[in-house]
């Protein structure tokens, strides 16, 4: 009967190729986006894949139990590794491990690689007891596992894996039923997958049956599937960072092109942005940024107020002050301004608007004052009419004094009281601030 001893380790090396190809991909997606640790995780669990695969493919190539000792310390150091990854990776799509679960996983990986790269004797694998296992496949062929058995630190290890295995999927379970998350539901599949061939390559170790070791297949399927995943949550990133791109360049559109000045200080007063519209004031923003808002305030009474009503609250709308521009010139402004807070709502700034109405307030000193003269005017041409008035009153007087006929001194007296009663009015008015309206009541 035939024997495969050539053939079947090309498998596994095959197997590594595409692990390693995955792994590239992930390596190139960490270095673009290094915040995402899964994706060095990740990258990391193909490389352990990989290598655990080449050194498989070794293993199924050796003639002799002894020669295989070599192969099988690799693959325990490239499992811990993977299981190592993989625990990383699920720990960060979870955020759900704690800390003292991270020390003691990796504290007791770390013990068995360093078991396997330094331990001599028969504690990792015996050889005084070599194992040849033969696997018959269909059409006649069949496969021969030449190695020796394991010892009891890699007895352990195999146990303690099993362990690892119940604490994931414990752990994504919790995960899964709080988030619902798809992508925990297919970690979820993939621990399913692996703990099979676990379960599997450890009775064929122990010879409670003879068949293919799988540990090798179950890490290409999660590479695979994994990387399926991975590669669409990739895509779908790239939407959501073209589409952030595309919005920073609105919001920088918008920012350049405000007509007011949008500015953002920190706690201290200290100016973290301000936007171009501020060049209408004649100084540049980066000449700004960095600098206390005290530096353009002209009056500190005003900024006290100003931040007394942001303190009380929140916010503050119109609010008119004073600030010196880049070349000392005295700018009228109204502002817009509210508090910033953060997540414990301690204050941790302020950001707003402010405008130069600095025209505007010419213009209404120049209104007022018009008015002003207007009233001034006004009010003497009252007077003026009431003294004319009083004046035609005399006249009369002394024309009345003239005559003798009673009927001519009445018609000279009804002028009078006529000219009299005008007279009261534009009294009322000279001294009334309102020229439009006169108190009746107080006229008669």
């Amino acid at each position: 009967m035939p024997v495969l001893v050539k053939v079947y380790p090309i498998m596994p090396i095959i197997m590594a190729t595409l692990c390693l190809a995955v792994a590239s991909f992930e390596l190139l997606a960490w270095a673009r986006m290094k915040r995402q640790g899964y994706n060095l995780a990740f990258a990391v669990i193909c490389l352990a894949a990989a290598a655990y695969n080449v050194a498989c493919g070794g293993a199924y190539n050796v003639t002799s139990p002894l020669k295989s000792v070599i192969w099988l310390r690799t693959q325990a150091i490239a499992l811990n590794l993977v299981i190592l990854a993989f625990f990383w990776y699920s720990t960060n799509t979870t955020h759900t491990a704690s800390k003292t679960a991270w020390l003691s996983v990796f504290s007791v990986g770390a013990f068995f690689i360093l078991c396997q790269l330094v331990a001599t004797g028969d504690l990792v694998w015996d050889t005084a007891r070599p194992l040849v296992i033969r696997v018959a496949l269909p059409f006649g062929r069949m496969v021969t596992y030449a190695q020796v058995e394991p010892g009891a630190l890699t007895q352990a290890q195999y146990f303690l894996g099993v362990g690892f295995f119940v604490y994931v999927v414990q752990m994504l379970v919790r995960h899964y039923r709080r988030t619902k998350s798809a992508e925990t539901l297919w970690l979820l599949w993939m621990c399913a997958v692996l703990f099979a061939a676990i379960m599997n390559d450890f009775a064929v170790s122990t010879k409670l049956y003879a068949f293919l070791y799988l540990l090798e297949y179950a890490w290409l399927i999660v590479v695979v599937f994994v990387g399926l995943q991975r590669s669409r949550l990739l895509v779908e990133a790239a939407a959501t960072l073209r589409a952030l791109e595309d919005s920073e360049r609105r919001y920088r559109a918008i920012f350049e092109s405000l007509q007011d000045v949008y500015f953002r200080a920190d706690s201290d007063g200290i100016l973290e942005l301000i936007s171009p519209s501020i060049r209408a004031f004649g100084t540049e923003p980066e000449a700004l940024v960095g600098r206390p808002v005290s530096v353009f305030s002209t009056d500190e009474g005003v900024r006290r107020t100003l931040y007394q009503a942001l303190k009380t609250r929140g916010y503050v709308s119109n609010f008119e002050s004073t600030l010196w521009d880049g070349e000392s010139h005295l700018h009228h402004v109204s502002i817009n301004a509210h508090s910033l807070f953060d997540e414990k709502g301690t204050p941790g700034g302020i950001e707003g608007t402010f405008r130069d109405i600095s025209d505007r307030k010419r213009a209404e000193e120049a209104v007022l004052a018009s008015l002003q003269e207007k009233s001034i005017l006004l009010g003497e041409i009252h007077h003026r009419v009431k003294d004319n008035l009083q004046i035609i009153s005399s006249l009369l007087y002394l024309q009345q004094a003239r005559l003798f006929d009673d009927r001519d001194r009445g018609i000279l007296q009804d002028c009078r009281n006529q000219v009299t009663s005008m007279a009261l009015v534009h009294e009322d008015l000279y001294g009334s601030k309102d020229f439009r309206n006169v108190n009746v009541s107080a006229y008669l």
